[in-house]
């Protein structure tokens, strides 16, 4: 895995949803794209009230 870079945090993802099959998939377009991602989805965000 790619580290992440600071000066460019980028990345692409995919969403596929088949309801009919009940599959969900989520994968990178580009697994040098990982560490962005993982960085990306490791950021706190607002909490509930």
């Amino acid at each position: 895995m790619a580290a992440c870079d600071a000066e460019d945090p980028y990345f692409e993802s995919f969403f596929h949803l088949r309801l009919a099959d009940r599959v969900v998939f989520w994968n990178e377009k580009d697994p040098d794209d990982r560490a962005s991602l993982i960085a990306g989805l490791s950021v706190p965000g607002i909490q509930p009230p």
